[in-house]
């Protein structure tokens, strides 16, 4: 057959078959669930899908404002405005299906077009059909993009890779107008898939490309022809993208991003071994491999599982042997893009390695070390998915080798059989768990009623943080579309901690017992959840300790709340449509960095570890006097007082005084925080009297905390 469209045709079916097989038994529940761990990632993504058509075509507003997750604080959260790609690819499926089956076609077609485009990629390269088809399987399936599929539809999407690279050689080969613009589109599209991609693939990919063929042709990287169309090309890509690119950049290096930032590179780095070592959950060879003394990376270890493939590996090596000139680019992208993700430190085994030098362990420092200096990548605490570059490199590389051997088979049915035998001992390496996870959780009716409710209120989840918690109610908010209190995506944006904290406080089975502030009535929580539209507070019976949930019934009968639906997962409760907080007594909640109640002359108290935090609903603008009183039994202590973060007094702290400052001019926001902050920090303390016993970090003791309106 030497129709190459018609290769790539049967190369498509190939690779949808394999797909099927993959991922079973996600086909059969293409429209009722989503593939990948349950309450896991997934959830997270079916919700992104969901929330960008939500935002752009119901709200008409761009997707990083929040306004349906932690509320009221409504933040902004610039990764849902930086990679758009999946979101916008998926948008005629979600108004035409919803969700869950949006997701689910990408995650399929995840693979699909990733075999299709590294087969045309190898078919460029090689001009072998069944070799290319062999590199497609490779990159398509590759351990950790099965790994990653089970919740990071972004990671998984690679497809647009292979065909930059390809407009890559096609610009090199013939520089002209139509291939500069195919390159642009190319690059563009590819820019605004995944942040990680553009570190971790496009550079790289970019930088090996043109260093390699710079060093080893010269005339044609040179030729004013390729320099001008390639430039137009990466002018073109920069113009599409710069209205979403340039203002995240700006961000970043005015510092505002600066909680984007994670640690954990050297944790989330590939141990040298696990090149070599198949997922401990391959459902032949796993049990086989949790034998070892070594430390074997499972389906929950998606950072971990680096396994290259023994068959592969030696594919690739064959592959390497011949034009240096043509190969070398990818066995130098292979090797540099699997050193770095080795992270900053070489570990083998699970530790990592140390050197005595002069009396001294000294660990061994790798070239990601540096990385992380630089802008960006020292966000980067993710080296190990710096092996999918390696295995697009080591795809190629084998593509090359499986068309070696070929040549060396007489007849296209031994070539075939050859080739097909290649790929099912490829595929059996990359298992890493069957059957393929799907999402369990079933949404409950109460969901489906609450979307025909219009009104503009919130929903209370209990719990409402948490990994699991937030994803799954997420998942329920595709359904029902109102706002709820939590929510996790990516990263925790500013300014919502303080929000979600006075939440966490303020409705708790223990919320009305005595405490340093005014203990809440029934009817106070209630009044404070209406003053901020929760109109809901649903119980999510999987994720309560059972002896609890008697407990959370009587609290909510307290407000009284109405019992609005009952099942197997969740109670649902009405919050009674109150007057609205007190329009002259502030309620206070009590924040973070406080230790246990206790009593002190009859009075509870607590102890301050230091940087005390109390949460104060004010719904009236005016002046107000903060008062309280606190005791220092060791050394006098220096105390400042901040609200919102500006100091508004300060305090010499000697036995047991009471304090008052004022007037305060507060206005009527969504929370009011007050902090106060030991000067000389805490002390570490062994008393007897302490609840616990043991060392704790103390500060000061404070008792009858108030604001009083003046």
């Amino acid at each position: 057959m030497k129709n190459p469209r018609a290769k790539i045709i049967i190369a498509a079916l190939g690779y949808v078959v394999i797909t099927i097989c993959m991922t079973y038994p996600a086909i059969r529940h293409i429209t009722s669930a989503p593939a990948g761990l349950n309450n896991e990632d997934a959830f997270q993504y079916v919700w992104s899908l969901w929330w960008t058509k939500k935002a752009l075509l119901d709200l008409h507003i761009s997707p990083a404002h929040l306004t349906h997750l932690y509320h009221p604080s409504e933040p902004y959260h610039p990764m849902l405005a930086v990679d758009p790609f999946v979101q916008f690819l998926a948008l005629p499926v979600v108004l035409a299906a919803g969700p869950i089956i949006a997701y689910n076609v990408e995650f399929l077609l995840s693979f699909v077009l990733t075999g299709i485009a590294t087969y045309v990629l190898c078919y460029y390269l090689t001009s072998n059909s069944l070799a290319s088809f062999t590199g497609g399987v490779i990159f398509a399936f590759f351990p950790n993009k099965m790994l990653h599929s089970l919740g990071h539809l972004p990671q998984t999407t690679l497809y647009l890779i292979p065909i930059y690279v390809l407009f890559l050689y096609l610009l090199l080969d013939k520089p002209n107008l139509k291939r500069a613009i195919g390159l642009g589109l190319v690059l563009a599209l590819s820019l605004l898939v995944y942040i990680i991609h553009t570190a971790y693939f496009l550079i790289p990919c970019t930088l090996v490309f043109f260093l390699w063929h710079l060093a080893t042709d010269r005339h044609r990287m040179l030729a004013s022809q390729f320099l001008k169309y390639v430039a137009l090309a990466f002018l073109l890509a920069f113009v599409l993208t710069a209205p979403i690119l340039v203002p995240f950049v700006l961000e970043s290096f005015s510092g505002e991003l600066a909680y984007l930032q994670a640690g954990g590179s050297g944790a989330y780095s590939a141990d040298v071994l696990n090149f070599f070592t198949p997922s401990s959950d391959h459902p032949i060879l796993g049990p086989l491999l949790r034998q070892l003394p070594i430390p074997i990376p499972g389906h929950k270890d998606d950072e971990a599982l680096v396994y290259v493939g023994l068959v592969t590996i030696a594919l690739a090596a064959v592959g390497w042997i011949g034009d240096l000139r043509q190969r070398g680019m990818w066995m130098a992208l292979g090797l540099s893009a699997a050193i770095l993700a080795c992270g900053p430190f070489l570990k083998i085994g699970g530790q990592a390695v140390q050197l005595a030098i002069a009396g001294r362990q000294w660990y061994i420092p790798l070239p990601y070390a540096l990385l992380l200096r630089l802008p960006f990548y020292e966000w980067g605490r993710n080296p190990s998915r710096l092996v999918d570059t390696a295995m697009f490199s080591v795809a190629v590389l084998a593509s090359y080798g499986t068309s070696s051997l070929l040549t060396r088979l007489g007849a296209l049915k031994s070539k075939m059989a050859f080739a097909a035998v290649l790929a099912a001992v490829i595929l059996f390496e990359y298992a890493i768990v069957f059957p393929f996870p799907v999402g369990q959780t079933a949404i409950p009716d109460f969901y489906r009623l609450l979307a025909a409710d219009k009104e503009d209120h919130a929903i209370l989840d209990i719990p409402f943080s948490g990994w699991s918690a937030s994803n799954t109610n997420m998942y329920y908010q595709t359904v029902h579309e109102h706002p709820i209190v939590g929510g996790f995506i990516h990263r925790v944006p500013v300014g919502v901690r303080p929000m979600m904290s006075f939440f966490k406080r303020l409705v708790t089975p223990f919320g009305g017992t005595d405490d340093i502030v005014e203990a809440l009535s029934g009817q106070d929580q209630a009044a404070i959840l209406r003053y901020y539209d929760i109109a809901f507070v649903v119980l999510h019976r999987p994720r309560l300790p059972l002896e609890e949930l008697p407990v959370w019934i009587d609290l909510l009968a307290s407000f009284p709340a109405e019992k609005a639906y009952e099942d197997e997962q969740i109670v649902a409760f009405r919050v009674p449509d109150t007057a609205g907080i007190d329009q002259l007594k502030p309620l206070l909640v009590v924040g973070e960095n406080w230790h246990d109640i206790k009593l002190s002359n009859g009075t509870p108290s607590r102890w301050m570890s230091n940087d005390g935090q109390i949460y104060a609903g004010i719904s009236r603008d005016g002046e107000y006097e903060l008062r309280f009183t606190t005791s220092s039994f060791q050394t006098p202590r220096r105390l400042l007082v901040y609200v919102n973060e500006t100091e508004v007094g300060e305090f010499h702290v000697q036995g047991r005084q009471s304090h008052s400052l004022g007037p305060l001019s507060l206005q009527g926001e969504d929370w009011t925080t007050v902090r106060f902050h030991a000067v000389e920090g805490c002390q570490v303390s062994t008393g007897a009297d302490l609840d616990s016993g043991g060392e704790k970090c103390l500060s000061l003791l404070f008792e009858n905390v108030s604001l009083q309106p003046i």
